[in-house]
């Protein structure tokens, strides 16, 4: 699908500010589309490297795009976050253990309290 014309944009927005509007526009489509599409599993990392863009930019971009689908009406297929959290936690002893865990959204406050 083709990107979608902003329009008669009014304002007095400097240049910048409306092409980063654009762009992120533009990002926000494309990720639709390798999600609902193509069925794609999306992590910031791939979109960092796919979109050349930062990796802090690219996890804002997953963010605005979750809250984006969340709030629409109807939506028919709800997005699911997963989180991969790792660090060094103690075990048992004195004996610190690095850990991985496969975290969903509802359970990572939780998960986060073990480090």
């Amino acid at each position: 699908s083709g990107a979608k014309s902003p329009g008669n944009l009014e304002g007095n927005l400097a240049s910048s500010e409306l092409l980063r509007m654009l762009s992120d526009s533009l990002y926000l489509e494309n990720i639709q589309e390798y999600v609902q599409d193509e069925d794609k599993i999306v992590t910031y990392k791939w979109l960092s490297r796919t979109f050349d863009v930062p990796v802090n930019a690219a996890k804002k971009m997953l963010y605005a795009y979750v809250n984006q689908q969340r709030s629409r009406d109807g939506s028919e297929s709800p997005i699911t976050v997963t989180y991969v959290v790792s660090g060094v936690t103690t075990g048992r002893g004195d004996r610190q253990e690095y850990q991985v865990c496969i975290v969903e959204e509802d359970s990572l406050e939780g998960t986060r309290k073990l480090w």
